[in-house]
C-alpha cells in the first residue's frame, strides 16, 4: 500500500522583519533584538486512499518538530459530520467517500491548521452468493433474461449502494462459439437444441465488475407451425398439370414439409411438385411438416385450378384500357357490365388482396356520386403511354414476363422518387429489363422468386447508366 507524506516548514514568529546583518537573515519579535529563526516541522503520513477498504483500520502518523505541539485532531466526513477517532488518531471507515483530518499545531503560541483529505474508494467487486439453476426452454425467441438476472444474489462492501448494482447477460456460448453484447441481451433466438452458457457481468457503482454464468438448455418439443390460406389459386400449366403451392413453415430446427393432393377423395400422383389437373378442378391439399426432433403438424387447404393467364373467362385481347376516374369494369357475355369504382387509393386494393374473399372496413374517402356528376372515358395513346404497351406485351407473353415488368417498375419508380433518374427513364428501364430477361414460359414459384431477384439487380444496373 502506497504512503502519502506531506512535509511543511513554516517560520514560527508572529511578525517578520527582514534586515541584512552580515549577510544573515534575522527575525525579531520587536524587530530589534536578533535571534535565530525557529522552524515548525509538520508531517502527515497515512495509508493511501486509492486502495482503501471498508472496515479496515486507518492509522495516520502525525508528527511535528521539537518546538511544535499538536493542539487537536478531528475528523469529518464529506457531509460535515464528525467521526470519532481512537487515541492514536486512527479510524475505521464504514462508508465510502472523502474524509477530512483537521490538524491544529502550535509553535511559540502561534497556531496553524492543516486539512488533509483521505478518500475511501471502492476497489472490491461484488460477490455472487446465489445464481439461477439451469433453465430449460423451447427453441425460439427467449425474452426472460431480466427474470433470470433477478435470481443472481450478490453482496457488496458498499452495502448502501447495493440497489444500484447492475446485472447484464453479456455473452452466450454454444458449440464453442461465443456471441457478445456489451449492452446486455434482453432476448435471444435459440435455433439449436443443446446447452448454452450465459455470461453475466455484475457491476457496482464504482465500476468494479464480477463475472458469473448460468446455463440454458434449449429443447424442441414444439411442432412446426404451417401457415396456409383458406384457398389457393393456380394456373394450369401447358402440359395439363398444376404446380402445388409452397407454404410458409415456422420452425427453428431443420424440417421437412410434404404435401399430398386429393381430387374427389382420390390421391393424385405427384411429379416434381406437380399433379395432373383440369381447369375448374378443386383439389384438397394436406401439408405435413416434421422437424428433426420428430415433432410434426398438418394443415389442409384448397387449390382451385384456373386457365393459365386468366382470372376470368376471356382472351387476353379482350382486356381493354380506358382512362377514367379509378374505375374498373367487366363486361359479361350478355352485355351487362359490372363496375368497380372508388377514389384513387391503393390501400383498397392492397387490403382486399389480404382479406379476400372478405371485405373489411377501411377508413378512407367514400365515393359521392352527386359530387362526381358524370363519368368520362378516353382510349389511351400507347405511343404517349409506352408503359401500358409494355404491360400488354407482358400479359401477352405470359410466363415470368409479368414478374419481370413488375420488378423493373418497382426499382425504376423508387429511383425516380429518390431523384436518381427522370420520370421518362422509368419506362426505358422497364423496357430494357424485359428485352434482356431470361424468359420462362411455365415458371414455378422458385423461378418467380429468382426472376424477381435477377430483374431487380439488372434494373439497378440500368438505373446507374441513367443516373443524374
Amino acid at each position: 500500500m502506497k504512503k502519502k507524506m506531506r512535509l511543511v516548514t513554516i517560520l514560527g514568529s508572529a511578525a517578520l522583519c527582514l534586515g541584512l546583518s552580515g549577510g544573515i537573515l534575522a527575525t525579531a519579535n520587536g524587530c530589534g533584538e536578533k535571534e535565530p529563526p525557529k522552524k515548525v516541522t509538520y508531517t502527515f503520513d497515512f495509508n493511501g486512499a486509492a486502495t482503501a477498504i471498508i472496515d479496515q483500520n486507518y492509522n495516520p502518523k502525525i508528527t511535528v518538530g521539537d518546538n511544535t505541539t499538536i493542539v487537536s485532531v478531528t475528523l469529518r466526513n464529506d457531509g460535515g459530520v464528525e467521526i470519532p477517532l481512537n487515541g492514536d488518531y486512527t479510524f475505521t471507515p464504514t462508508h465510502f467517500g472523502d474524509y477530512y483530518y483537521n490538524i491544529v499545531v502550535e509553535t511559540d503560541g502561534v497556531e496553524n491548521t492543516y486539512v488533509e483529505k483521505v478518500s475511501v474508494l471502492d476497489v472490491t467487486a461484488p460477490v455472487v452468493t446465489e445464481k439461477p439453476t439451469t433453465k430449460t426452454v423451447d427453441l425460439g425467441l427467449y425474452g426472460n433474461f431480466e427474470k433470470d438476472l433477478e435470481q443472481f444474489i450478490v453482496s457488496d462492501n458498499n452495502a448502501e449502494m447495493l440497489g444500484y448494482v447492475t446485472k447484464k447477460a453479456v455473452a452466450i456460448t454454444y458449440g464453442g462459439k461465443t456471441e457478445e453484447n456489451a449492452n446486455g441481451y434482453s432476448e435471444y433466438l435459440f435455433k439449436k437444441v443443446g446447452k448454452y452458457t450465459v455470461k453475466v457481468a455484475i457491476t457496482d457503482v464504482a465500476g468494479n465488475v464480477a463475472y458469473s454464468q448460468y446455463e440454458i438448455n434449449a429443447q424442441d418439443k414444439v411442432a412446426p407451425a404451417i401457415n396456409v390460406f383458406g384457398v389457393y389459386y393456380a394456373w394450369q400449366n401447358t402440359d395439363g398439370t398444376v404446380t402445388l403451392p409452397s407454404v410458409n413453415v415456422n420452425e427453428y430446427s431443420n424440417y421437412e414439409c410434404t404435401v399430398s393432393a386429393m381430387r374427389n377423395g382420390q390421391t393424385l400422383t405427384q411429379t416434381d411438385g406437380k399433379v395432373t389437373a383440369s381447369v375448374g378442378d378443386v383439389l384438397m391439399l394436406t401439408y405435413t411438416a416434421t422437424d428433426e426432433y420428430a415433432n410434426s403438424a398438418t394443415a389442409t387447404t384448397k387449390l382451385k385450378v384456373l386457365e393459365k393467364g386468366k382470372l376470368f373467362d376471356g382472351a387476353d385481347a379482350e382486356i381493354e384500357t380506358l382512362f377514367t376516374s379509378s374505375n374498373g369494369m367487366i363486361e359479361y357475355a350478355d352485355g351487362s357490365v359490372i363496375a368497380q369504382m372508388g377514389h384513387p387509393d391503393m390501400r383498397e386494393a392492397i387490403q382486399f388482396a389480404f382479406s379476400y374473399p372478405h371485405r373489411l372496413t377501411l377508413n378512407n374517402r367514400k365515393l359521392n356520386f352527386a359530387e362526381l356528376g358524370s363519368l368520362s372515358f378516353q382510349a389511351p395513346d400507347i405511343e404517349k403511354f409506352p408503359a401500358l404497351g409494355l404491360a400488354y406485351e407482358a400479359l401477352d407473353r405470359g410466363g415470368n414476363m409479368p414478374c419481370v415488368m413488375n420488378a423493373a417498375n418497382e426499382a425504376a419508380v423508387a429511383a425516380f422518387l429518390q431523384e436518381r433518374i427522370s420520370f421518362y427513364d422509368i419506362t426505358a428501364v422497364v423496357e430494357e429489363c424485359m428485352n434482356g430477361a431470361d424468359f420462362a414460359s411455365s415458371p414455378d414459384l422458385d423461378t418467380i422468386f429468382r426472376t424477381n431477384e435477377v430483374t431487380l439487380r439488372k434494373a439497378e444496373e440500368a438505373i446507374k447508366t441513367r443516373q443524374k
